[in-house]
């Protein structure tokens, strides 16, 4: 299909058949049956028909017929309702309770406009016009930038919270301190004012860390009465800061007595009888890869090598999923409880599971040598790595080995090196690396980025960093992990079961251009970045460069955020029309989901089959999932962040004095140049700080806005200069743990 005369005629047959549907992009590709290869000339022929004014753009970048589309209803004039999320930013974002009739199922509201209303509070909203930034009305280029892209701020819903219907029950964390006789809480909250008024102090002292519960807030700029509902302990203590974390995010330490109960009811022993049920897949040489320091295994691989004589015919692969099903059934205590927890969350000093550890790290995990039970993907390919046959079932293992990263690697780079499993690992590579080269053929970004651990020691405090290297046998395991669930999520979709995928919808095409002009400021070449080759071009250049890093985070900052959903829309960052989860059911209930959906495509299935929710109830639950996903991420990068900030506070320069000789210094990348100074990250960490102009080493430092610069020109100075991406050498001046905040010194390159 790449006539685009035809396509256009494709386009509008679809239109005149379905006159009150509007379609983005990737529909059209979807109902068109556009094959990948050719989206680029789908693409032409829409901006072809918009052009000759055939059809016309609205809310959510959806096209239809001109005069047919719509733009929806009036700014200011519809109430709507929803669960509002606060984001760090002082933004906010109201889930609707029902589609609006643009289609829209989200409300933007900006900082200042979410009144008294905090995460998870049912709130109503009123829609406005977007409001011009002052500064943009200042300046005629920036005007016209703004002019320039209204279209596609035009399709976004933007307003104000009205009314509060019902709080969510609120977990806020504060330190007590007192003032004027008084008791108060100071919170870092984005959405609460810095201080809380303590009602009763439940013997809470002052210097003393809190969990409050929120008992009355009307005024937007009066602060909020609350009282105290635990202490956590003293502010210093160890580990009370990763305790404010958890309630701050209200996440569950305990299980309820119920839910431990019925897990510790559970049979730990496997019958005769089930394992007659299963394929058998004990006598292969299955094994798991994982961290060293990991603590549950809930998948395991083995990769057969096919051949007839001395011909090669290609592979078969054997994905082995902890069988969760099995054990945790629909509206149980285990399953209810799993569902409101929606995945497991890691902090830098433990794992809150989703499930009991006599399941998660007991019963569920694949350890060596132990018989368990799982569902297994067998999956056949030829020698080029395409699938030619796919199969599903209920399989009972017993692991030959538990194998770390770090393992697999010194047999991948050792050929020599002696281990039972050593001829198995490196065949699977071959099948590997053939299936990741594919899938980057096919448009897959590459946007891995250096990951760090944190290092802690036995006081719970942080005790530096390093760095987790991205190796071959990481590679490997994560495209068996890919293709499994591209298979799964295939079989589900083709035989229409009910499920949820894991999908990631296509970028806001204006922000990636906006992403393709700052890569053109800094002397990369741009192409059109709606075409995902020239996007991959572009990326593979960032390779090895100094604004490799501060480039790709901003190009994920423009792509949408994958969730869940009940609909296969695809997955735009991994190339893949169909995509789901399947592979960690310990660890996420939509996992879990999936394995109940696959049970009736099993070639054994159980019986009887579990049921799973259809309609809206399963698109509430993907909502939920969603929604639990992004709390966990975002407490697992505070917990990281806030240690970061305890062991580089150790790394400040001692009572404020500049002292070059003893203080460290850290690689960091400028992000961007402002009148205030360097907004800068560091390299390893992407930790972001700000270098103020007055923390620059002597000399007359002068701005330039234009080149986006600063210049030293002071007398007796070599010139330097300093702007956006530039790699620099900076020392740590002071830490803010309240606004979790950093403020670097720009170290001088010969400092004496």
């Amino acid at each position: 299909m790449s006539n685009n005369s035809s396509l256009n005629e494709q386009i509008l047959t679809l239109l005149k058949e379905n006159p009150e549907q509007a379609y983005n992009k990737s529909e059209f590709a979807r109902a068109l049956h556009v094959a990948p290869k050719d989206r680029a000339n789908l693409r032409q022929a829409i901006s072809s028909l918009e052009k000759d004014g055939v059809i016309e753009v609205g809310p959510r970048a959806r096209f239809a017929l001109t005069g047919q589309g719509g733009n929806g209803n009036k700014p200011g004039v519809t109430p709507l309702t929803g669960i509002i999320r606060i984001l760090g930013s002082g933004h906010g974002s109201v889930r609707l309770d029902t589609e609006h009739p643009t289609g829209q199922t989200y409300i933007h509201i900006p900082a200042g406009k979410c009144g008294t209303a905090l995460t998870g509070d049912h709130v109503r909203a009123t829609l406005e016009k977007r409001d011009v930034p002052q500064w943009m009305k200042n300046s005629k280029k920036h005007r016209q930038q703004f002019e320039k892209n209204a279209q596609a701020r035009a399709n976004e819903l933007v307003g104000r919270v009205t009314e509060i219907i019902k709080r969510a029950d609120h977990s806020l964390v504060g330190t007590i301190f007192k003032k004027n006789g008084k008791f108060y809480a100071e919170t870092d909250s984005p959405s609460l004012p810095n201080v809380i008024a303590i009602n009763d102090l439940n013997e809470a002292k002052a210097g003393q860390s809190v969990v409050l519960k929120l008992d009355k807030w009307e005024v937007e700029h009066l602060p909020p009465i609350g009282n105290v509902k635990e202490i956590l302990g003293w502010k210093d203590d160890a580990g009370v800061d990763i305790l404010g974390i958890i309630h701050r995010h209200n996440l569950a330490l305990e299980f309820p007595t119920e839910v431990q109960q019925e897990a510790d009811k559970t049979p730990t022993s496997i019958s005769s009888e089930e394992a007659a049920t299963r394929f058998d897949c004990r006598s292969f040489p299955i094994c798991t890869i994982d961290p060293h320091d990991a603590r549950d295994h809930d998948d395991a691989i083995w990769v057969e090598r096919l051949e007839e004589g001395d011909k090669h015919l290609g592979w078969r692969l054997q994905v082995h999923i902890a069988d969760v099903s099995h054990y945790v059934k629909p509206d149980s205590e285990l399953d209810q409880e799993a569902l409101k927890r929606g995945n497991s969350t890691y902090l830098v000093d433990r794992v809150i599971p989703m499930l009991p550890t006599v399941l998660s790290n007991g019963l569920c995990s694949l350890v060596p040598d132990e018989d368990r039970l799982t569902k297994c993907a067998v999956i056949t390919f030829d020698t080029q790595g395409t699938i030619t046959k796919s199969e599903f079932h209920s399989a009972i293992i017993n692991s030959k080995a538990r194998l770390s990263y770090e393992n697999a690697q010194e047999m991948l780079d050792d050929p020599t090196l002696q281990h039972p499993l050593a001829d198995d690992v490196r065949e699977s590579w071959k099948l590997a690396e053939i299936l990741r080269k594919k899938r980057f053929a096919n448009g897959a970004l590459d946007l891995e980025f250096p990951e760090y651990r944190i290092d802690m020691n036995e006081n719970g405090k942080a005790d530096g960093y390093h760095m987790n290297e991205h190796t071959a046998s990481h590679k490997l395991v994560e495209e068996f992990m890919l293709i499994a669930n591209e298979a799964v999520a295939l079989a589900l979709k083709n035989n229409k079961k009910p499920s949820v995928y894991r999908v990631h919808e296509d970028p806001d095409y204006d922000k990636l251009n906006e992403f393709g002009e700052m890569a053109s400021i800094l002397g990369f070449k741009s192409g059109d970045l709606t075409s995902k080759n020239e996007l991959q071009k572009l990326i593979h250049s960032l390779n090895g460069s100094s604004s490799e890093q501060s480039l790709k985070l901003n190009l994920l900052k423009s792509l949408k955020r994958a969730t869940y959903s009940p609909q296969p829309l695809g997955h735009y960052g991994l190339a893949k029309v169909n995509y789901t989860h399947f592979t960690s059911p310990i660890r996420r209930y939509a996992d879990l989901l999936v394995h109940r959906s696959l049970q009736s495509l099993l070639q054994n299935p159980p019986s009887p089959i579990d049921k799973v929710p259809k309609g809206s109830a399963l698109s509430e639950m993907a909502d939920h999932i969603s929604t639990t996903e992004r709390t966990s991420a975002e407490a697992e990068m505070d917990s990281k962040r806030l240690k970061l900030l305890e062991w580089l506070d150790t790394q400040a320069v001692g009572g404020g004095a500049y002292n070059l000789k003893t203080a460290p210094s850290f690689e960091a990348i400028v992000t961007d140049v402002r009148p205030l100074g360097l907004m800068i990250e560091l390299k390893d960490t992407m930790l972001r700080g700000v270098v103020k102009n007055k923390d620059f080493p002597p000399g007359s430092w002068q701005f330039d806005e234009k080149k986006k610069r600063y210049r030293n020109t002071g007398k007796g100075k070599k010139e330097q200069s300093i702007g956006l991406a530039d790699h620099i050498n900076i020392k740590v001046k002071d830490v803010d743990f309240e606004r979790l905040r950093v403020d670097f010194y720009l170290a001088e390159e010969d400092a004496n």
